[in-house]
């Protein structure tokens, strides 16, 4: 497929408001938003990036700062896993205000990607039960099947287990 140079400025603009968005993610992922073109032109893409100032890579990481340890988040990298896995649904999305790490829409919902460790699930129940949204459903990250049966707000549409490498894997809730 050829690419135009007004396509190919399109595509940096959404990749410069990407990574501005959630500063930090790793280089990986920030690949597959581009999966639809050819390795070279997502080269290139890179490549006009980092020439601009605009991203940087070190090893796997890309970010918008040189400093980018101060910025990494990796819950926010396991949310982005869950993100990427649905994101030919998903119409637009931003990093959300905590507890949630981000917040994606598609034509029929809102979502918002919960990561909660062990430990903190008393916190994000009393959050989400007072301050909860009715038009958003939850996916929660969990760090193990055992939390699952931890949360009781509304509207949790699924739980997921996100494995180092990206791998989502969901867990429909039945509650």
């Amino acid at each position: 497929m050829m690419q135009g140079r007004d396509a190919l400025q399109k595509d940096k603009k959404k990749m410069r408001e990407v990574i501005s968005e959630y500063k930090v993610l790793r280089l990986d992922q920030f690949k597959m938003l581009l999966k639809d073109l050819e390795p070279r032109l997502i080269k290139t893409i890179l490549t006009f990036m980092i020439s601009d100032n605009t991203l940087y890579i070190f090893d796997d990481i890309c970010s918008t700062k040189e400093d980018w340890q101060h910025y990494y988040d990796p819950d926010v990298i396991k949310a982005f896993w869950v993100l990427l896995d649905n994101l030919d649904d998903i119409r637009h999305h931003i990093k959300a205000e905590p507890p949630a790490k981000l917040l994606f829409m598609t034509d029929k919902d809102t979502y918002d990607v919960i990561v909660a460790h062990k430990g903190e699930e008393n916190l994000i129940n009393m959050y989400y039960r007072s301050f909860a949204d009715e038009r958003v459903k939850h996916l929660i990250v969990v760090d193990s099947k055992e939390q699952m049966t931890d949360f009781d707000f509304n509207n949790i549409f699924a739980y997921c287990l996100v494995s180092d490498d990206g791998q989502v894997t969901y867990y429909r809730n039945e509650g």
